[in-house]
């Protein structure tokens, strides 16, 4: 794995904060980014943080950094083979992505980005080793302009789908378009 990982998981936290429980926030309860809604869909071995043998909004409660990166790493990071992204800036905004919006929507919106700057990727949701190739040979700076807009892009469409979606917009607007 290269170091990218950790300055990736900073730049994750900074966005995401501590414990919260938004009436408005799909996920239900949160911590440092993780849902109970995500949590519950792991196995218990990695869900039940406080040990009590089932995965409950305790678990949430009792989450630290410590969990919230051993989560990321393994089930975001590795799953999504973000490791392979030599660019910094590319795979930190890879895993913000994927952190937020999760698996398919977000391989779409980098294979999207990607054919923005003339790739011609098939638009699959899979950020599989063509994907994957094809992101580490493109500009970083063109890409990275790219990635933001298609993030930017997503937010608007759930806000516009959901209006009470919008208590994130700021939030989401901060996230799509900041410099990592």
């Amino acid at each position: 794995m290269n170091n990218n990982f950790q300055h990736a998981m900073a730049d994750v936290f900074g966005h995401e904060g501590g414990f919260s429980d938004n009436r408005n926030d799909k996920g239900g309860v949160t911590n440092l980014g993780i849902s109970i809604r995500f949590l519950k869909t792991l196995p218990i071995e990695a869900g039940d943080i406080n040990g009590d043998g089932h995965i409950s909004e305790s678990d949430i409660v009792a989450m630290d950094a410590a969990n919230a990166s051993d989560i990321y790493r393994q089930f975001f990071w590795e799953h999504y083979r973000l490791d392979e992204i030599k660019s910094r800036r590319v795979s930190t905004k890879a895993f913000n992505c994927f952190v937020n919006m999760r698996g398919k929507t977000a391989a779409q919106l980098m294979q999207r980005a990607a054919n923005d700057l003339g790739a011609n990727l098939v638009v699959d949701g899979i950020l599989g080793s063509r994907s994957i190739a094809v992101l580490n040979q493109l500009d970083e700076h063109q890409l990275m302009v790219c990635l933001k807009w298609r993030m930017w892009e997503i937010y608007k469409a759930i806000i516009k789908n959901d209006a009470t979606q919008s208590v994130f917009e700021k939030g989401w607007q901060r996230r799509a378009f900041s410099d990592v």
